[in-house]
């Protein structure tokens, strides 16, 4: 015998078992869920909704990384001549892509995407005028520049040239800054966060 409606006030005790446990209808044409799917989620398409597959539980923002100089970092900079900046500490690398010694960022194995970079290089010097840039490479390819121009300094001026891109990346790809400076004997300021450089996986 069937029942057309079931009088929840009356109580109902007992448990089913899970083999008995029947497919949830799910209207405008779709599959219907069952029980035991890992991580199945309902996905709407236009007027159908289906069962799909589990989702990936890492963000892309999880991928990351930040290069510092640090409170002794006081590399030589040659005066008209652009050099890779390589920074020797690191506060987080989440893939190990950052190399200390070589400054050079590479794509990882499975975090092909797009990457969020940005770098800020901080110098000071008594030169009257001078440019600063820093560039950003992808695999030896330019992909973005910041200058900074001093052009009426006081003494002892700083020069603070900065950065920053959304590029898209493969596995392999190597990312890097480079530096140039007309200051005329420079160097950077010895301040933890003077010089970074770091970036994130967006998407």
């Amino acid at each position: 015998m069937a029942f057309a409606t079931i009088d929840v006030t009356k109580g109902i005790s007992g448990t089913i078992a899970t083999a008995n446990l029947p497919t949830i209808p799910v209207t405008k044409g779709g599959t219907g869920l069952t029980s035991g799917t890992t991580d199945q989620f309902l996905k709407f398409t236009g007027s159908t909704t289906v069962a799909s597959a589990a989702v990936s539980t890492t963000a892309p923002s999880e991928t990351n990384f930040l290069a510092r100089g640090g409170s002794n970092y006081e590399p030589s900079l040659a005066d008209n001549t652009t050099i890779t900046v390589v920074l020797p500490n690191e506060d987080y690398d989440s893939h190990n892509g950052y190399d200390t010694s070589t400054g050079i960022y590479t794509i990882q194995s499975g975090q092909a995407g797009k990457y969020f970079f940005f770098a800020k290089f901080t110098m000071t010097n008594g030169t009257d005028r001078c440019d600063a840039d820093v560039t950003l490479y992808n695999s030896g390819t330019y992909v973005g520049q910041g200058r900074t121009y001093i052009s009426s300094p006081d003494n002892y001026p700083q020069a603070h040239p900065q950065v920053f891109n959304a590029i898209n990346c493969s596995v392999g790809d190597t990312i890097q800054i480079k530096i140039y400076q007309d200051l005329g004997g420079s160097y950077p300021l010895t301040n933890n966060y003077g010089c970074y450089f770091g970036g994130f996986k967006i998407a």
